[in-house]
């Protein structure tokens, strides 16, 4: 049985927000509307996943397709960093008038791009314990597990996020190598234009 009272953790929650939007907000940092999606969507997706995970718990055949929506769902993440600008294109068209193929005409770009997508996930593991509590490690400690094992199955969780997340980029920026290796972005739609 939870001890947690929703209406404080809501309100909690409400001050936190609040406090951050107030800082960027003087600071002059533009991510007012990010950070409020961002609150709302997190609230939306742990709802959501809390109720399928304890649906796979109950009825573990549907593990795999559970894993699966995971692997979408970080390819996706992934394939919106993939994309070159009007800076790069000039190189792709380089390698195209060589005779490169797309998809080599583009290695460079994707690798730089899975990089770029492994970013998060490499500082969310450097800063564990030192910068951020992560929620499992908190979360075992409060239902009584050891430290220790508390930190074995945290450090499992990032790693496994972390070779999920690098498995998703590299396969997101090969895959999509080709196609964007014979897509010429639109002037004005580009992080250069």
């Amino acid at each position: 049985m939870s001890t947690l009272d929703p209406a404080r953790s809501a309100a909690a929650v409400a001050v936190l927000l609040a406090i951050a939007l107030l800082t960027v907000t003087v600071a002059g940092v533009r991510v007012r509307a990010d950070a409020v999606v961002a609150v709302a969507r997190g609230a939306v997706q742990l709802v959501v996943v809390a109720l399928v995970i304890a649906f796979v718990f109950r009825h573990p055949g549907w593990v795999v397709l559970y894993l699966g929506v995971m692997v979408v769902a970080a390819t996706a993440t992934s394939a919106r960093r993939i994309g070159c600008d009007a800076r790069d294109w000039g190189e792709v068209e380089g390698w195209l008038a060589l005779g490169a193929t797309p998809r080599q005409a583009t290695a460079a770009l994707g690798r730089v791009a899975a990089g770029r997508a492994l970013i998060p996930a490499i500082d969310q593991t450097r800063s564990a314990g030192l910068v951020t509590l992560p929620g499992a490690f908190v979360g075992l400690l409060l239902g009584g597990a050891s430290p220790a094992e508390a930190a074995e199955v945290q450090l499992l969780v990032l790693v496994g996020l972390l070779a999920a997340e690098a498995v998703a980029a590299v396969l997101t920026a090969r895959l999509l190598g080709g196609w964007v290796g014979t897509t010429r972005p639109e002037p004005g739609t580009t992080a250069a234009g």
